[in-house]
């Protein structure tokens, strides 16, 4: 009767909690409570092929409670294999603290690597001079020498004048006829824009800015703010500045 009491089964999104005894488990179970980890599953046994494809059904919706404790149990080679194939974490150990600190350190990297993901799908802000006598091509696309001084830049961004008004996009960046993925302050390299002619839209002098769409920028500003170099961050707020003389309501959170 005690064993099918403490037993947990729901359909929360949580963690999945396998240990050796009901001693165990309640123990386990108190922990988790009180540092306030959703338990999906908590059952005695080793870890088994199932325990991992409930785990992974969790991981869609809350990755960081996609994942199974085993205390002082084993885990079947099964349940290894497919764990590692559908990248669910198994934190294993015979110390309840332990598996509770190397939890709470995997939780750290996997938000790192979550806010890094989603920043690498962002466009973000960016600043840079066109140098006067560095213009190799005028149009289709232009190809000019610049100074990046500020943010980051990369091909597809597009980019604004000053006074707000897009003129193309980044198409490539190189740097001594090698093709380079992104550009970042202080770099002084080639880049071609699609869409501008030089002459008209844009000259030697000038000093243009990537043109952050408003549900980026939201983003960057609310969840990823603490990942942006501080020269990045003094852009964003130039752009904000920019953008909100056509509409007040642009980076506002």
């Amino acid at each position: 009767e005690r064993l099918e009491t403490l037993r947990i089964q729901s359909d929360i999104e949580g963690v999945i909690v396998k240990a050796d005894t009901l001693g165990s488990l309640e123990a386990l179970e108190k922990e988790m409570r009180e540092r306030d980890i959703p338990i999906r599953r908590a059952d005695i046994g080793d870890v088994l092929r199932r325990d991992v494809i409930e785990a992974t059904a969790v991981s869609e919706d809350e990755p960081l409670l996609a994942l199974i404790f085993a205390f002082n149990v084993d885990v079947l080679p099964h349940a290894r294999e497919e764990a590692e194939r559908r990248g669910i974490k198994i934190i294993q150990d015979k110390v309840i603290y332990r598996l509770i600190e190397e939890y709470d350190e995997w939780v750290e990297k996997e938000k790192e690597r979550i806010q890094s993901e989603r920043l690498e799908g962002l466009i973000r802000p960016g600043k840079f001079v066109i140098k006067r006598g560095y213009i190799f091509r005028r149009s289709n696309p232009a190809i000019v020498g610049v100074d990046v001084l500020g943010g980051i830049l990369k091909p597809g961004f597009p980019v604004m004048r000053k006074d707000g008004e897009r003129v193309g996009t980044i198409r490539e960046i190189q740097e001594e006829q090698k093709t380079l993925p992104e550009a970042t302050a202080g770099d002084e390299l080639a880049v071609s824009l699609k869409g501008p002619v030089v002459g008209r839209q844009v000259k030697g002098g000038d000093v243009l800015y990537v043109d952050v769409p408003r549900d980026h920028m939201i983003s960057l500003k609310k969840d990823l703010s603490d990942l942006l170099p501080g020269d990045e961050l003094s852009v964003m707020e130039e752009i904000i500045q920019i953008k909100q003389k056509k509409d007040p309501t642009y980076g506002v959170l």
